[in-house]
């Protein structure tokens, strides 16, 4: 049933969308060709520009709150037999309290290797499957993401792959906010990549359920991009599935569309 669902919620909502070669196009082009130059870009600026200031102030607000739980993931998670069993005159209420900060193997925060899979298919014939690993230990992490879209209609290809290092911050046991800097890259019909910012956004408050946001920030050749994701979360211990939305655009081409994938986690 919920399959079935995530299958219908991909079709429904999978936008219509600029061809590959448009958003291939759309990066090579400077930013002062006829991509940039339409007023109909306002609004999504606007908004890009409101989630940027909401994930600011989110930021700055998160440095201020204690973070020592990304180091405790190494120091306690791994020896918690010997912290709550070994010294008898640990009290129980310390017990509790430690046993509370940790976080079992198999959960989707902080893990130490993550994997996704997911498909999308846009209107237009277009087809993607897009791929990420993450690979963590504490507060520091590399994150890894390829996507490759076709068009069996037009006979076009395009992939675009992503790579940052991650510096994770955890607070309690439901939220986590990252920051990485890295590098995107666009390969179609022509190539271009730059330098990258993202910062993740991951709340799981319950052991069943999850919102993740990983939104992208970039400028190729003078152009502004966007790569915004939004995914709900199923969750069992190792396995999650995902259903979600992205939102894509540089200069005046788009790539949007629902998708729908599986995540395993440690």
């Amino acid at each position: 049933m919920f399959l079935r669902f995530l299958c219908t919620f991909t079709l429904t909502f999978s936008l219509h969308a600029s061809t590959l070669n448009e958003f291939s196009a759309a990066a090579s082009t400077d930013s002062s060709s006829e991509f940039t130059n339409s007023s109909n870009d306002y609004s999504d600026s606007f908004f890009s520009d409101v989630f940027l200031d909401i994930f600011s102030v989110t930021a700055k607000i998160a440095f201020q709150v204690p973070f020592e739980n990304s180091i405790e993931r190494i120091s306690i998670a791994n020896s918690e037999n010997h912290l709550l069993n070994k010294h008898s005159l640990v009290k129980d209420r310390d017990k509790t309290r430690a046993t509370s900060y940790l976080r079992k193997n198999g959960t989707v925060m902080l893990p130490y290797i993550r994997a996704d899979l997911a498909y999308s298919a846009l209107e237009g014939g277009i087809q993607s499957i897009d791929y990420s690993a993450e690979l963590g230990f504490g507060p520091l992490g590399v994150y890894a993401r390829q996507s490759h879209y076709r068009d069996y209609d037009l006979d076009e290809s395009l992939r675009i792959d992503q790579l940052y290092g991650l510096f994770r911050l955890t607070y309690f046991k439901s939220f986590e906010l990252d920051f990485g800097f890295g590098n995107y890259k666009i390969d179609g019909r022509n190539t271009n990549d730059d330098f990258a910012f993202t910062m993740p956004v991951i709340i799981h408050p319950t052991e069943n359920f999850g919102i993740e946001f990983r939104p992208v920030w970039s400028q190729i050749n003078g152009n502004d991009l966007r790569d915004h994701t939004l995914d709900v979360l199923y969750d069992w211990k190792y396995i999650s599935i995902k259903a979600g939305y992205r939102w894509q655009k540089i200069a005046n081409a788009r790539l949007n569309g629902a998708h729908i994938g599986v995540v395993f986690h440690y």
